[in-house]
């Protein structure tokens, strides 16, 4: 087996795979790991600060004259808006996921035929994964080649926005 053929497949060294194996992030891993955090914080502060501008904007009438009357749909609008912003606060002070889990097993290729129409258009896609373990991990079509069928792999994963970190051939499936 091709271990440098998973390496360049999956974008990961030979110390991200000893770190992986400790269960723990390589360095470079929690660089980017950080780096996709750091976006969906900002993300997730805009998103919070327009819709408590807008909230705000939405109660000042009503905290002003310090009477709802008439005006219920402002005051339901501003509330719930307030409280998104909260929630989308509370997801910028998310601690970055930093859990490596593994699973072994022989791998077997799936592939999901799925057609969405957009101005009446039919456009067709093909989803590519291979199944380790009872676990999917989706792969793109080029990245077939670096695995065969029924030869027993581990896959060093964390949730999302980790996915796949690392993967280690094992070898032949036992006769």
């Amino acid at each position: 087996m091709n271990a440098a053929l998973l390496r360049e497949a999956f974008a990961f060294t030979e110390l991200d795979l000893a770190e992986n194996k400790q269960r723990r992030l390589s360095a470079r891993q929690r660089m980017r790991v950080m780096k996709k955090q750091r976006r969906r914080n900002i993300t997730a502060v805009i998103a919070g600060v327009v819709c408590f501008a807008v909230g705000a904007i939405l109660l000042l009438p009503i905290v002003q004259s310090m009477s709802i009357e008439g005006r219920l749909g402002p005051l339901v609008g501003g509330i719930v808006l307030v409280l998104l912003a909260l929630l989308f606060f509370s997801g910028a002070v998310d601690k970055p996921p930093s859990e490596v889990d593994s699973v072994e097993g022989k791998a077997q290729f799936v592939r999901r035929e799925s057609t969405t129409w957009a101005d009446d258009v039919a456009i067709s896609e093909t989803d590519h994964y291979v199944v380790i373990g009872g676990h999917e991990f989706k792969v793109k079509p080029a990245h077939y080649e670096a695995f065969t069928q029924d030869h027993v792999y581990r896959v060093y994963y964390g949730p999302e926005p980790l996915g796949t970190l690392s993967i280690e051939y094992i070898g032949p499936p036992e006769e």
